[in-house]
């Protein structure tokens, strides 16, 4: 359900591509200038300080900083990310395993407003657990524009570790190496268009006053 609410949200963003004004995606940054045409400066930071204090958007953001006179807020938040088990490719035929994976990431969100416009950027910061106790390298995989060989290269060592330890056959090992990537390209483009939803949401209700 909600992969199905991210992607229809996903999609009312690309077609109404002129909410935002410019955007750069990074590594594990995304970038957005907004306008709020009419809107004064103090009263945009009202509307996001109002948009985050709801309760659904609460539960995983927490602001930072407030800072009413020079028009800027941090946000630290939870981004949880759902994805296919590759395990099940290992042991397609074991009964009881999950099809899908939680995994969840800390991220900062800084806004910067003046009259009539403010500029967004999310970067994500850390992962916070990994199942095989692997979040460093796993989080240095995680890239919204090109997943990095030589990342995915020292977390499929530290994995080859991990398997040889609980006696996982060479097989098996192959065969998640063989998905490692896709994991990765999954779980990236997940995190960003969560960013962007979110973004979405926020100026939606900047402009709207609700």
């Amino acid at each position: 359900m909600r992969r199905l609410r991210l992607l229809v949200l996903l999609i009312i963003v690309m077609t109404r591509f002129s909410y935002a004004q410019n955007d750069l995606v990074e590594a594990k940054s995304l970038t957005e200038v907004y306008e709020a045409d009419g809107i004064s400066k103090s009263e945009i930071f009202l509307r996001i300080n109002n948009w985050f204090s709801k309760e659904e958007n609460a539960v995983n953001n927490e602001i930072t900083i407030a800072d009413s006179k020079n028009g800027h807020i941090e946000v630290k938040g939870i981004v949880k990310v759902l994805f296919k088990n590759i395990g099940t490719d290992l042991y397609p035929k074991r009964s009881g395993m999950a099809e899908v994976l939680e995994a969840k990431f800390n991220y900062i969100m800084t806004i910067d407003i003046v009259e009539n416009q403010y500029m967004v950027n999310y970067t994500l910061t850390d992962m916070i657990k990994e199942m095989y106790g692997q979040e460093e390298t796993f989080f240095n995989c995680i890239n919204f524009v090109e997943i990095e060989d030589t990342a995915l290269e020292e977390y499929n060592k530290s994995m080859e570790k991990v398997f040889k330890r609980n006696f996982v056959f060479k097989n098996k090992r192959e065969i998640f190496f063989d998905n490692s990537k896709a994991q990765f390209q999954e779980v990236s483009s997940y995190i960003l268009n969560d960013a962007q939803v979110n973004m979405f949401a926020l100026h939606e209700d900047i402009v709207s006053g609700d």
